[in-house]
């Protein structure tokens, strides 16, 4: 007579117990480079956002063969977006508008954790808007429309910067001709 053995389906607690702590094991490891990899993701839609703006400002003003103007967005965004006189805070986005300051296109930014501001080099002359002429070519202007310079570059970095997290800043370098280029891996702001 042969004996049936019969097995239900299932997991027993051990096998579940071990499936769990091969699964923990698992999780922290993966977890601080899946931060980083966030953080980096976080950077470069911000860089591809503020690269687009460039290009959209520069193709305008090429198109309508008029002026167009780049600053930041202001905070306070009734009744439309408008540009940040003050240019302190890149952070909130950016407006591209005409030279009469008409709204032409605007990126607004989401999270807290981006750091955004705009340099002319080594002497920053509170720098405000960033203007594309008929030709395309780029120059930095004050709130004042004072001219600044005619290559400058803006900073993109997320969250706080430490030694583990170079990689994650960015910088897009604007010359007088309307190229961008965009660099990585770079100093803390």
């Amino acid at each position: 007579m042969q004996s049936i053995r019969s097995r239900s389906a299932g997991l027993t607690l051990v096998e579940l117990v071990m499936a769990i702590a091969v699964l923990s094991i698992l999780l922290t490891v993966a977890a601080p480079s899946f931060y980083s990899t966030l953080l980096s993701v976080k950077a470069s839609t911000t860089t591809d956002s503020l690269t687009s703006a460039i290009y959209f400002s520069r193709n305008t003003a090429v198109t309508r063969g008029e002026g167009v103007i780049l600053c930041a967005l202001d905070a306070n965004e009734q009744p439309a977006p408008k540009c940040d006189a003050s240019a302190s805070n890149w952070n909130r986005g950016w407006v591209v508008t005409d030279l009469d300051g008409n709204l032409l296109k605007y990126w607004k930014m989401s999270d807290s954790d981006r750091e955004v501001s705009l340099s002319a080099g080594a002497t920053d002359h509170n720098a405000s808007q960033a203007r594309f002429n008929a030709y395309g070519e780029s120059s930095l202007y004050t709130s004042a429309n004072v001219l600044i310079a005619t290559k400058y570059a803006f900073g993109v970095q997320v969250n706080s910067c430490d030694t583990a997290q170079l990689s994650i800043r960015r910088e897009v370098e604007v010359s007088i001709s309307g190229a961008v280029k965009v660099n990585s891996g770079l100093a803390c702001l």
